[in-house]
């Protein structure tokens, strides 16, 4: 499947479940790379950032989720997503903060390992071992953002940081716990972006 079948393919399934599709020829857009909201029924992608086609990837699998495991899409509580409603300025208790923390980090695995499976499948233009690493940067970063309530300053998309990251997605737990398969916490290398 080339890159224009498959923004012809989302677009078409967006059509059909009503879902606006934004595929906005910006490197940001409203801080970020991309979602899909099922509140809003918008799937939004920044294209001219450095990784547009694979956060459309991804986004569509946000998408399929919502669509095909609605159940687990709730359990997940991805429709109001508690954890970004935090990082958002929302107060909330350890607990919950914690629980919330745990569904985000559930979903975005799942939809990384989706995202991941049809890239084969469909013989993408996109390199497997390098959306790989570069999904488990982002599965990792929110342990950051669960400390520092933000991003880092720096992309996490560094070649440093990516080299370090491992080549397949792990089980849930190493993410919950925010280790890799030798048990070496990772949240230091997105630290190490600030020195």
């Amino acid at each position: 499947m080339t890159r224009n079948e498959f923004i012809a393919k989302v677009a078409v399934e967006c059509i059909q479940n009503d879902v606006s599709l934004k595929i906005i020829q910006k490197e940001i857009v409203s801080g970020y790379g991309g979602w899909f909201d099922s509140n809003k029924k918008e799937l939004v992608c920044a294209y001219k950032s450095v990784n547009g086609f694979e956060t459309l990837i991804h986004e569509y699998h946000h998408f399929l989720q919502w669509k095909n495991s609605p159940k687990f899409w709730e359990q997940c509580e991805a429709d109001k997503n508690p954890f970004l409603c935090w990082l958002g300025g929302d107060e909330t208790t350890k607990n919950k903060l914690t629980r919330a923390f745990y569904k985000a980090i559930r979903l975005e695995r799942d939809c990384e390992i989706r995202s991941i499976k049809f890239i084969k499948k469909h013989g993408l233009d996109v390199d497997v071992q390098k959306y790989t690493r570069e999904a488990n940067a982002y599965l990792y970063s929110y342990h950051y953002l669960k400390k520092y309530r933000d991003w880092p300053a720096v992309t996490i998309y560094t070649k440093k940081l990516i080299r370090e990251m491992p080549d397949k997605i792990l089980s849930l737990d190493h993410y919950k716990k925010g280790v890799d398969e030798k048990g070496n916490k990772l949240i230091v290398l997105y630290e190490q972006l600030h020195t």
